[in-house]
């Protein structure tokens, strides 16, 4: 999910925020879990970036009308716990 979003956002340079990400994997994940899953997360990485699909909307969803939810119901001892400093 971060690759499709700096591949998405165009913050930095794509390839950048790709080597960023890998260089951590390798930093974090080596020495605990080993290189099998370094490369299953670069692999993720580039699939992130690599199989991003385009989802058209429909544009009156822009105007759709928004109603509150009901409350929750509260358990009241731990509402009152939780509230009562306020």
């Amino acid at each position: 999910m971060q690759a499709a979003f700096f591949k998405l956002a165009e913050i930095i340079p794509f390839e950048e925020a790709q080597q960023y990400m890998k260089d951590y994997a390798k930093k974090s994940l080596m020495l605990k879990k080993g290189d099998e899953i370094v490369q299953l997360n670069y692999n993720a990485i580039d699939r992130g970036a690599n199989d991003i699909v385009e989802i058209e909307v429909d544009p009156a969803w822009a105007n759709l009308e928004v109603t509150a939810l009901n409350e929750p119901k509260r358990n009241c001892r731990l509402w009152w716990m939780l509230c009562k400093s306020t």
